[in-house]
C-alpha cells in the first residue's frame, strides 16, 4: 500500500480515538509536544531564547518597606550610576508606587534589554519611610554574570538577629 494514502485527516482522527479507547483502558500514551514555531510548516522549531527576567520582591517583615529597585539597560562601572532618579522603578505593589505592606510581595517582569543591570540600595524598613527604623543590605546584579535572561531574581527583605537584611536567590 503507498505510504501517502494513509496520510489523510481520517487517520489523526483514529489515532485520537484509539489514544481514548486506550486511556480508557488503562493505557498511557504520551505525544511529544509540536517545536516551538510551528504546526505543519516548514522552518522555525527548537526553543525560543528567554527575552525577560523577573523580579521576585517579598516583604518577610510585619511593616512596609520601600525596596528602593533601580534597574538599568545602561552599562555601568561605578556602581553608584545605578543609583540615580532616572533609573529608579517604582511600578510595582501597593498603588503601584513601589512600596510593599507587611509581609507582601509582587513580582516584576522586565525585557532582558531593558535590565542589564537590577539593584536595591537595600530597602527602607518601617511604616515611617520617612524616618525607617532601618536598611537592608545593598545589592547589584548584572545580566551574564549574577544571572540570565530567563531567570527570577527574588529579593527577600526580612529580620534577622535584629539586623535588617536584603537576600537574593536567583532560580531558572
Amino acid at each position: 500500500m503507498d505510504a501517502n494514502r494513509l496520510r489523510t485527516p481520517w487517520m489523526g482522527a483514529a489515532l485520537g480515538f484509539l489514544a481514548l479507547a486506550m486511556n480508557m483502558g488503562g493505557c498511557v500514551i504520551e505525544f511529544d509536544p509540536l517545536p516551538s514555531g510551528g504546526g505543519g510548516g516548514s522552518g522555525g522549531g527548537g526553543n525560543a531564547e528567554p527575552t525577560t527576567v523577573t523580579l521576585r520582591l517579598i516583604n518577610e517583615t510585619g511593616a512596609t518597606i520601600d525596596p528602593q529597585i533601580f534597574v538599568t539597560g545602561d552599562a555601568i562601572t561605578d556602581p553608584d550610576d545605578l543609583f540615580v532618579s532616572g533609573n529608579a522603578f517604582t511600578r510595582f505593589g501597593v498603588g503601584n508606587r513601589g512600596l510593599l505592606g507587611d509581609f507582601d510581595s509582587d513580582s516584576i517582569s522586565f525585557d532582558c534589554t531593558d535590565a542589564r543591570i537590577i539593584g536595591t540600595r537595600g530597602g527602607l524598613f518601617g511604616d515611617d519611610l520617612e524616618n525607617p527604623d532601618g536598611t537592608g543590605t545593598r545589592r547589584i546584579l548584572g545580566q551574564d554574570t549574577n544571572f540570565e535572561c530567563g531567570e527570577t531574581i527574588t529579593l527577600r527583605f526580612g529580620v534577622s538577629g535584629g539586623v535588617f537584611v536584603t537576600t537574593v536567590s536567583i532560580t531558572r
